[in-house]
């Protein structure tokens, strides 16, 4: 069995035995989290996410954020794809996720919410909108979306204070 070591600038796998197998740095971007899976790493880096071969560790894809955004948590991977969440500003501060093709590192949809559940056919997420005037509170809406298509398929709203 192969064990995966995450540094903040890198990781390194090692097989079985211990044995370091490969490194990589990642600098200047910051490793987040990352996952083994099958003959691939994913590492979720402060700008994207990195796809990589396990056996030598060269990279396959690269997925990148839009500039200024980071990862708000590790990559959830979930069969055939990988989800990736993260702030985005403007009018206010928002979540946002990405669903990215597995093999290939294409964004395949993008949808403002942040990941809460993946299930075999769909992913929930939660969206919240700050209204500060004229009372402070927040409507929150949890929203289930098709996994393939980036779809909404229901949505549930409340108000918080």
């Amino acid at each position: 069995m192969q064990k995966l070591q995450v540094r903040k600038e890198g990781i390194q796998l090692s097989n079985a035995a211990g044995r370091a197998g490969w490194k990589k740095s990642f600098l200047p971007a910051t490793v987040i989290g990352a996952e083994l899976a099958s003959d691939r790493v994913f590492v979720t880096v402060s700008d994207g996410l990195i796809c990589l071969d396990a056996k030598h560790g060269r990279q396959l894809w690269r997925f990148r954020l839009p500039d200024r955004h980071s990862p708000s948590k590790q990559a959830v991977l979930s069969g055939e794809l990988a989800f990736v969440c993260f702030w985005a500003s403007g009018a206010y501060l928002h979540c946002r996720t990405n669903a990215v093709d597995s093999a290939t590192g294409k964004r395949l949809w993008d949808v403002v919410g942040e990941l809460k559940q993946v299930t075999k056919t769909t992913v929930v997420l939660e969206r919240r909108f700050p209204y500060p005037d004229p009372t402070p509170h927040e409507e929150i809406s949890q929203v289930t979306i098709d996994r393939r298509t980036g779809n909404e398929q229901q949505t549930k709203s409340g108000t918080s204070l």
